[in-house]
């Protein structure tokens, strides 16, 4: 599994700002993943001393993957993309034909 990005990743908060932090999960097969996610607060003091961090959150989470018709998601993927292609060029040969007989 994939998982971007990889390492810890670190945001500072503006006071009174909210925050987004997304992870982008690409799974090589299907089943089932488990994993953590930790959310912790780092306080830089001011005084020079030693960073301080603690841990505010902690959840574990679950990702179900299934794959479609037994396809990984690569395969899958490029399915759905050859079938958009199929699909745009049905409807632009239907909308020449609707418009070529529109001027006969």
């Amino acid at each position: 599994m994939k998982i971007m990005p990889a390492n810890t990743t670190r945001v500072s908060m503006p006071p009174g700002q909210p925050v987004k932090i997304i992870w982008k999960i690409t799974p090589e097969q299907d089943g089932s993943y488990l994993g953590i996610v930790w959310l912790s607060l780092r306080f830089l003091p001011l005084d020079g001393n030693n960073p301080i961090q603690i841990p505010i959150y902690v959840k574990d989470i679950k990702v179900q993957v299934s794959s479609l018709v037994g396809l990984n998601g690569s395969l899958a993927r490029l399915f759905g993309g050859v079938g958009v292609l199929v699909s745009l060029l049905l409807v632009f040969e239907y909308a020449i034909n609707v418009v070529g007989k529109r001027k006969k």
